[in-house]
């Protein structure tokens, strides 16, 4: 890792599909983060990537893990509201 000092305590994974930069924080940074959003606009992959991310929500040593479809969805107020310490886009257009 190219910077073992960088420990992020909330991420957002968003055009998530199935939830692959969820598996990805968790498996990197699981001891670290608190808070995951992933951001999927179509119903069915948001469905399927809830369903297979299940484990990891409820893991109670795990962060809270968010599915929503869309930036506004995401809970909060102020300028904490879109703050995440790591952002992940993979296949966003």
């Amino acid at each position: 890792m190219r910077m073992p000092e960088f420990q992020p305590e909330s991420l957002l994974d968003y055009g998530a599909g199935l939830g692959s930069g969820v598996f990805a924080g968790d498996t990197v940074y699981d001891k670290s983060l608190k808070r995951i959003a992933a951001v999927e606009p179509n119903v069915s992959m948001r469905k399927l990537g809830k369903f297979m991310t299940q484990e990891l929500a409820d893991d109670l040593d795990k962060a809270s893990l968010l599915w929503v479809d869309s930036l506004a969805m995401i809970p909060g107020s102020g300028g904490d509201k879109g703050r995440f310490d790591l952002i992940i886009l993979g296949y966003v257009l």
